[in-house]
């Protein structure tokens, strides 16, 4: 994990790595849900989460418990042609919310990407379909970038995303709720810190080798922010 203070951001404020076990707790029981991309623990009950699927599957969200039980899912009233690629929740408001990043740029071709935002649903109703409490379209000031690391900072109204495949990564940010139906993210810096690839990585993978460095989760908690990559 790489932690970072949200106050500045700057390359010397990225240097606290922390190593972190990885506990395996079950298997996903939806066979639905063949390509979790994205993980978001529900904000009222304790033990229950939420994930959406990558590209190439229909708009829905999954409710599962801590082992990977399957607890029901909700089509989300959506485009089928979509990369979904990370989740967040937040309070906004007195309201819990659930963010849906369709971020996804594989191949640079998507001038415009989207944010998501829904109300979190009921478990109790686990069917159905979800409309957005609001959403909007967003660009990058410069060129394009594909993004698997999105968070929201509730205190600073913002949304954070981490560029892959970029070296540097480099951090943007967007309004929660704009005005406007399409804005421009923000640059706010790079994470110049980020561990890259070892000789090591290359020698044994020289080709997804160089893509150790990725960061794939984003989380922000007050004024704390943890990334994660591949490594």
């Amino acid at each position: 994990d790489l932690v970072f203070a949200l106050e500045e951001v700057h390359p010397e404020a990225l240097a606290d790595f922390k190593p972190r076990p990885v506990t395996w707790k079950g298997e996903l029981e939806s066979e639905a849900l063949v390509e979790a991309s994205g993980l978001a623990a529900s904000q009222t009950q304790e033990g229950l989460f939420f994930s959406v699927n990558d590209s190439g599957n229909e708009p829905r969200l999954f409710a599962l418990d801590e082992q990977g039980g399957d607890k029901g899912s909700w089509l989300l009233s959506y485009n089928d042609f979509h990369d979904f690629e990370d989740m967040a929740a937040f309070h906004h408001e007195g309201k819990r919310y659930l963010l849906v990043a369709d971020t996804g740029d594989n191949f640079n071709w998507r001038p415009r990407l989207t944010i998501l935002i829904f109300e979190e649903p009921n478990s109790a109703v686990s069917s159905g379909t979800l409309a957005p409490a609001w959403s909007f379209q967003y660009s990058y000031p410069e060129g394009y970038r594909d993004c698997e690391a999105v968070a929201v900072d509730e205190r600073g109204g913002r949304i954070y995303l981490i560029s892959k495949r970029r070296v540097p990564a480099e951090l943007f940010s967007l309004p929660l709720h704009p005005e406007a139906a399409h804005v421009v993210a923000r640059f706010e810096g790079s994470l110049d810190l980020l561990p890259q690839p070892s000789q090591r990585d290359l020698r044994e993978d020289p080709w997804y080798g160089r893509y150790r460095s990725t960061p794939t989760a984003l989380d922000i908690q007050e004024r704390t922010a943890i990334v994660v990559t591949y490594r």
